[in-house]
């Protein structure tokens, strides 16, 4: 198509061209989300990305949010015709991934110190009483007792 750089026949051979590559682009939406989704499963799988762990709608629809696409297929059509790089979206797949991976090792991380703090209280031993010394009460442990050790025997008088 050649474009008329005069006057008014200019903005409507414009125009013209517009409408003929929205039709184009409409008629190979498929061939383009095909083609998309190759195009970024490949570059996942290049960037050492599980494409099947990646391209799910819930994992996706915050990066799709951001492109500002309305779902998954219109993302891979734009990607497929060209009208969304496929470096525009790595960096928000890697920075989505390495948020998942701070969130899982923080939850590990949580979940070490509870049974550290589990294992610690079933570690903690009772205490004895050491040979035959103190007081025994039935039913009651870890009483606290104190004996005086100023205590003389006399003996009893009659």
């Amino acid at each position: 198509m050649v474009r008329v750089v005069i006057g008014l026949n200019s903005l409507r051979v414009h125009r013209h061209e517009t409408r003929l590559n929205i039709g184009l682009k409409k008629k190979r939406r498929e061939e383009n989300i095909e083609k998309g989704k190759e195009m970024l499963e490949r570059e996942l799988k290049r960037n050492h990305f599980n494409p099947s762990n990646v391209l799910k709608a819930d994992w996706m629809s915050e990066i799709i949010k951001r492109i500002s696409v309305k779902d998954l297929d219109e993302l891979y059509a734009a990607i497929g015709y060209g009208g969304i790089m496929i470096n525009q979206v790595l960096p928000k797949v890697r920075e989505k991934h390495k948020e998942l991976q701070r969130q899982l090792q923080a939850e590990q991380k949580q979940q070490q110190s509870i049974e550290e703090q589990t294992v610690h209280v079933d570690k903690k031993k009772p205490r004895h009483n050491k040979g035959n010394q103190g007081v025994i009460v039935k039913g009651m442990d870890g009483i606290l007792v104190r004996f005086a050790n100023v205590v003389v025997l006399y003996p009893a008088t009659k």
